[in-house]
């Protein structure tokens, strides 16, 4: 049985988090982590519409080209999401040296934390988090918890 992650929340306010791809994997990891105010990065030659419009926006930096080693210094995490194993693995490996944590989607293996479903509502930010065998279970339990959450405090009698 593998070993559970153990669940650390951390102020992410202003920390710079690259992310290296711009597929739906990583427009997943940029709608998360803006929402703790991470200074994001994404680094991609072919950028998700979700990120653009955020990039548009404002919310984060996007650079349309092919991620170099040269990027991957001075960040508190590195999120390998492209579509090439051999890549994130190199990612990650690179990240780690250089003191980021370091998180490679296409192999859980290689990853120094596992992202969480999280459902933030009321005042709380709640992280749901599997052994990484089953996201299936991860996904059903962050919906169940978010209907309790989301739903209006006074039974849907707002003024």
């Amino acid at each position: 049985m593998k070993m559970p992650k153990f669940p650390l929340f951390i102020d992410l306010t202003g920390k710079k988090i690259l992310i290296a791809g711009g597929g739906s994997v990583a427009a997943r990891r940029v709608n998360t982590l803006l929402r703790y105010g991470a200074d994001v990065t994404v680094i991609a030659p072919e950028i998700h519409e979700t990120i653009e419009k955020a990039a548009a926006a404002g919310a984060l930096t996007v650079h349309r080209r092919v991620i170099t080693d040269d990027d991957i210094g001075g960040q508190f995490m590195v999120l390998a999401c492209t579509n090439r194993p051999e890549i994130n693995a190199v990612l990650t490996r690179l990240a780690r040296e250089s003191g980021s944590l370091a998180g490679n989607a296409s192999d859980q293996a290689d990853c120094d934390f596992f992202f969480p479903a999280v459902v933030l509502g009321q005042g709380l930010s709640i992280g749901i988090c599997g052994t990484g065998e089953d996201h299936a279970a991860v996904a059903r339990a962050a919906g169940q918890i978010r209907e309790i959450y989301e739903k209006p405090q006074n039974g849907g009698n707002e003024p």
